[in-house]
């Protein structure tokens, strides 16, 4: 069962944000969203984010202030993510499911990084793509899942790997120079796909 299989399973498929045009009309899959993104609080309420009900987590209008953070759909279950110092919302708090059949290693052409081992399972095309608009004096990112998860960075400077920062679940945090980054969160084993928050925060 790949992700977008997990995705209808959990009821967030249909959930995920339609771009939306200047007008207010929708394009279905690509380009800058006015976001509103409903998650179910089965998912958010298992990893432990927010009380039962339904919460929009992140929210961005088609002209807003750059330190907002802006997220866009992209084909399938991907996207992009453009974040400038002292974004808002800090925490930014996103929902996916991790896995695929690719490893870590061999997208990477390394088995261990400054940050961690490349570890685990991983998609093929990245989960997210991370724009930084400024160098960022830090920058955290985590993953919180109840099954084993991975997470693997590419961008300016190299690449970054972690496995089992806290508990079974990966972080990286760091000065992050300005430029577009490409994020997978893996699982642990192969076809193995757990539903995961992905936490962005500049607060040590």
């Amino acid at each position: 069962m790949g992700k977008r299989a997990m995705f209808r399973r959990f009821g967030l498929l249909s959930q995920l944000p339609l771009a939306l045009d200047p007008s207010g009309g929708s394009r279905g899959g690509m380009g800058l969203c006015h976001l509103s993104l409903r998650l179910s609080a089965w998912g958010l309420g298992l990893l432990g984010f927010m009380a039962p009900g339904s919460l929009a987590i992140a929210q961005t209008e088609p002209s807003i202030a750059p330190t907002q953070a802006i997220l866009s759909a992209q084909r399938g279950l991907f996207r992009t993510i453009t974040l400038s110092p002292r974004f808002e919302p800090d925490p930014l708090q996103l929902l996916g499911i991790s896995g695929g059949r690719v490893t870590a290693a061999a997208t990477t052409g390394r088995l261990n990084t400054e940050t961690g081992s490349c570890a685990g399972y991983i998609g093929r095309q990245p989960d997210y793509r991370l724009v930084l608009n400024q160098d960022f004096d830090y920058l955290n990112l985590s993953v919180t899942s109840l099954g084993d998860t991975t997470l693997v960075i590419q961008g300016p400077g190299g690449t970054w790997c972690s496995d089992d920062q806290t508990a079974q679940n990966p972080s990286i945090g760091g000065q992050w120079l300005q430029g577009t980054y490409e994020i997978w969160v893996g699982s642990a084993e192969e076809d193995t796909y757990w539903v995961y928050g992905l936490t962005l925060s500049e607060v040590e």
